[in-house]
């Protein structure tokens, strides 16, 4: 019962954190003139060592750009 408490709890801090902070009177300037936000997002993995296969599917299945210039050869 404790657990379900704290888990409730928790989920409330939470959820109350994401809705303060922003507003929709919020004009941080992001966006163009055409009203469209541009989101980008990061992400963290290996791309060199044991674990690399891994990180490397994930940058070739988001489309991100490798840091190579040239493409591989086939």
């Amino acid at each position: 019962m404790k657990k379900k408490v704290v888990a409730m709890f928790l989920a409330a801090v939470m959820a109350f954190s994401l809705v303060a902070c922003g507003s929709k009177s919020d004009n941080g300037g992001s966006g163009d003139a055409s009203g469209t936000e541009t989101i980008k997002l990061g992400g963290v993995g290996p791309l060199t060592g044991g674990y690399a296969n891994y990180g490397l599917s994930v940058q070739h299945g988001a489309g991100w750009p490798s840091r190579r210039s040239t493409p591989p050869a086939a």
